[in-house]
């Protein structure tokens, strides 16, 4: 299975969604391919779960492509009401507080 991810120009969430195979990835790249280049105005895609999607070529912001399932290597990531620190880095300062030394 692969994740791919389609940013939608002027939507705060991204259509997000797994092919089966290579040979689905590909031709939906293809069909990516054309859209941009104005050859198509949609592109349709059917996902792992039989799902069928269409995005209109022209609301395109971007497509990831992400990596093979079992392939990913994720960063370890802690999160906190500060926001996103990487695990082993200092920890976020209170108010008033000063970095030592």
């Amino acid at each position: 299975m692969m994740e791919i991810r389609i940013g939608i120009t002027q939507a705060p969430r991204e259509v997000v969604f797994e092919l089966e195979d290579e040979k689905a990835r590909t031709a939906f790249k293809a069909a990516v391919e054309q859209a941009i280049a104005g050859k198509a105005e949609t592109v349709s895609v059917t996902d792992s779960k039989g799902r069928e999607i269409l995005v209109a070529a022209a609301k395109i912001a971007y497509v990831e492509f992400g990596a093979p399932e079992g392939t990913r290597k994720l960063e370890p990531v802690r999160y906190s009401h500060v926001g996103r620190t990487v695990v082993g880095a200092s920890p976020p300062l209170r108010h008033g507080q000063r970095r030592s030394r």
